[in-house]
C-alpha cells in the first residue's frame, strides 16, 4: 500500500469526523422535523434497525480484505479505492458542511451510534463506501457484477429504508462516485 495515500486517507477521515461533529453543534432548527422525503413515505420504516446500516459498507470491506490477503487482490486497485475514497470524502465535507438539512433519524434527545453524525446528510458516506468497496471488487472479479449490483440495490434501499439518509443523498453518492470513477 502506498503509505502517502494512506497518510491522506487517514486524514481526511479525522478531517471528516471533526467537521461532523461541528456540523451536528449547529442549532440552526428550531423544529426538529425531518424533511418529506417520497421513499420514506412509501418504504416500510425500519428506523429501528439505522445501527445495523454500518454493516452494510462494513461486510464489502472485508471482503476486499480477504481478498486481498488470500486471493490476490491487486496492490494498485487498493490504492486506487484510497484514492477515490479520500477524494470523495473532501468533496462530501464540502457538501454537508455547507447545506445543512435536518436529520431524519436524529433527534434533540437522541443520538446515533452509527459512523456518521446526524447531519452529515449530503451525500451518503455509507453509500460512498458500498459503491467504492463493490467497483473494487468489480474490477478484481467481473463474474461477481450481478451480485454486487443486487447488493448495493438492497443496501441503498436499507439505507433510506432505516430514514439514515434521504433519497437525495443516496442519489447524490452515486452520481459523485460515478463522477469520480470516469
Amino acid at each position: 500500500m502506498d503509505q502517502k495515500i494512506l497518510f491522506l486517507l487517514l486524514s481526511i477521515v479525522v478531517i471528516t469526523k471533526l467537521v461532523q461533529y461541528k456540523v451536528d453543534a449547529v442549532k440552526c432548527y428550531k423544529n426538529e422535523k425531518p424533511l418529506y422525503d417520497v421513499f420514506h413515505e412509501k418504504m416500510p420504516n425500519l428506523k429501528k434497525y439505522e445501527k445495523a446500516v454500518d454493516f452494510i459498507p462494513y461486510l464489502l470491506a472485508l471482503v476486499v480484505l480477504y481478498m486481498y490477503i488470500y486471493d490476490g487482490l491487486n496492490e494498485q486497485l487498493i490504492n486506487d479505492l484510497m484514492l477515490n475514497y479520500a477524494i470523495l470524502m473532501i468533496l462530501r465535507v464540502i457538501t454537508f458542511s455547507i447545506t445543512i438539512l435536518p436529520s431524519p433519524i436524529c433527534s434533540k434527545r437522541s443520538h446515533p451510534l452509527a459512523m456518521g453524525g446526524c447531519r452529515d446528510m449530503i451525500f451518503s458516506g455509507h453509500v460512498t463506501s458500498m459503491l467504492l468497496l463493490a467497483y473494487t471488487l468489480y474490477k478484481h472479479n467481473p463474474q461477481y457484477e450481478t451480485a454486487l449490483i443486487l447488493y448495493c440495490t438492497i443496501g441503498s434501499l436499507l439505507i433510506i429504508a432505516t430514514r439514515s439518509h434521504y433519497t437525495i443523498d443516496v442519489i447524490v453518492a452515486y452520481i459523485a462516485v460515478y463522477a469520480v470513477l470516469k
